[in-house]
């Protein structure tokens, strides 16, 4: 137990003397980061494909340590184009939270090579020349029951890949999962225009939601060494079977991106680096030059790679049953707290949307309480709390 604690909390690079010396002191003091030295970097995630689309570009910063800050810090003032041999120019623009899109559509040609350039914060970074590897196929995709590293059953989303001389994938994701209300009671509990507690008739249809995620992690992949350059049962994800995700139905559309050796030695040294961290957050635990880099200052650092890749993409559903026994997935109502605050405590508790309205209780005080009101946490009524009542157009019932 010792050797794997250490194993993994070895890349902190603290002396072992003085964690020693910490736990034989009972050292109880949080310990507060603290910046020497700093320097901003620019964070760069990039892809050019060549699905006929309005390609993206995020752009980020690196913050002090001691800043602690939840948020990230997106630059959203940069200026940011990509340029073609063939002589064409794209220019993209800020539409917020660090995001580019370009002014119109346009995908990358077999044969052409691409550079990004980007201006910000008084600099000018460039990439260099960057073309398609080979063309992206994708096999298969589809999901099977299996266990995880923990010995609990999950849902593992396996890929087959079969390539044409090419090596080297990229994979992303947008998973879209299904959220159903546990409680759907017909009366709502208000504050209406006298400032008073109403009983109502309920109209907000918030029984069934959808919530769609964009994958964190960066998953690459080799082929080098399989036969024909092509794998199978290459895991994208797993779901335990305890994941709110698939209590319901789940939706995963998974991209198989063909990317170039550099690309991939690239992503893969970043995620042996941070731990599996995606590359492109701020928890950057060293620097590793990528094919960007700064026009004014050749010691200026950037992190991030400008990728060209052809992209292969397929979807797939699944209903928890199909993978699970009903008799595994947990009470849908173990998290839905139910109360009988005071009147005073309910009116306030209604008025933030910290609870909604189950029934009138009239009755004797008991075991949640001896209020009116039976209510219950709101994201047991109310499913917008988590995701969006429109049902995507994609969605398959």
């Amino acid at each position: 137990m010792m050797k794997a604690l250490f194993k993994k909390y070895s890349g902190l690079n603290f002396p072992l003397g003085i964690i020693l010396l910490c736990v034989l002191a009972a050292c109880v003091e949080p310990y507060a980061p603290k910046t020497d030295t700093f320097e901003s970097v620019i964070i760069v995630d990039a892809t050019l494909t060549d699905e006929l689309k309005t390609q993206k570009i995020v752009i980020s910063e690196t913050y002090r340590l001691e800043e602690r800050i939840d948020t990230v810090n997106f630059v959203n003032n940069a200026s940011v184009s990509i340029s073609s041999s063939s002589g064409e120019t794209v220019d993209f623009v800020s539409v917020g939270n660090g995001e580019y899109k370009s002014t119109l559509p346009f995908q990358a040609i077999v044969g052409e090579t691409y550079e990004l350039e980007i201006r910000a914060n008084n600099e000018t970074y460039i990439s260099t020349p960057e073309k398609i590897s080979g063309p992206s196929q994708l096999d298969d995709l589809f999901v099977e029951r299996a266990i995880g590293n923990n010995g609990l059953p999950g849902a593992a989303i396996l890929v087959n890949n079969s390539s044409d001389g090419s090596n080297f994938y990229r994979y992303t994701y947008e998973e879209t999962y299904k959220i159903v209300s546990p409680f759907v009671p017909y009366q709502d509990l208000i504050i209406n225009e006298d400032d008073e507690l109403e009983i109502v008739l309920r109209t907000a249809d918030t029984e069934i939601c959808y919530n769609t995620l964009d994958s964190e992690e960066l998953i690459v992949a080799d082929t080098e060494g399989f036969s024909n350059n092509s794998y199978t049962d290459f895991l994208v994800k797993f779901l335990n079977f305890r994941n709110e995700k698939v209590f319901h139905r789940y939706s995963i559309l998974v991209n198989q991106l063909n990317i170039s050796a550099e690309a991939y030695n690239y992503f893969q040294t970043s995620n042996e680096l941070a731990g599996n961290d995606n590359v492109f957050s701020q928890k950057q635990p060293g620097y590793l030059q990528g094919n960007l880099t700064s026009v004014d200052d050749e010691n200026r650092k950037i992190v991030g790679y400008f990728s060209v890749a052809s992209v292969d993409s397929k979807r797939i559903f699944f209903d928890y049953t199909d993978i699970f026994d009903i008799e595994e997935r947990p009470d849908l109502l173990r998290n839905c707290e139910r109360s009988r605050p005071s009147s005073d405590d309910v009116y306030e508790l209604i008025r933030d949307n910290q609870v909604n309205f189950l029934f009138r209780t009239p009755g004797q005080p008991d075991q949640y309480g001896g209020g009116p009101y039976m209510v219950v946490s709101a994201y047991c009524v109310d499913c917008t709390v988590f995701g969006t009542t429109t049902k995507p157009e994609f969605w398959i019932d």
